[in-house]
């Protein structure tokens, strides 16, 4: 057996060991588990399908790209403009040079440091 297999083996018995002391079913604590992740699958889809609504190509990738590189700073951006369409502010598509400058707005300020050489 692989390493990580065996992990996953302790890591499924812990957890039926503290489902038995705690009175619940282990199979039941599965079942949980598994209707989490779907419940988690499903939001992420609506999520996805509702930017697709309000970003155009470009900004999908400028947004794509700044996932990869920056993943809090992309979900900030996501919870926004998500926050944005549901309340109705936002009337048009957005283009890549508007989420350029939504994205420049939550970075913090660049502290200029000039050396003078005498």
């Amino acid at each position: 057996m692989d390493e990580d297999e065996l992990e996953a083996l302790r890591q499924k018995r812990l957890a039926e060991i503290q489902a038995m002391s705690q009175g619940q079913d282990p199979q039941m604590l599965g079942a949980q588990h598994e209707a989490q992740v779907q419940q988690q699958a499903q939001a992420e889809a609506l999520k996805e399908q509702a930017l697709r609504k309000i970003l155009t190509t470009e900004a999908k990738a400028r947004l794509a790209n700044l996932r990869m590189v920056h993943p809090q700073q992309a979900a900030v951006l996501e919870s926004q403009l998500l926050g944005l369409a549901q309340s109705g502010q936002i009337r048009s598509v957005i283009d890549e040079h508007t989420l350029r400058q939504l994205i420049s707005r939550l970075k913090p300020p660049r502290r200029e440091i000039n050396i003078t050489r005498r």
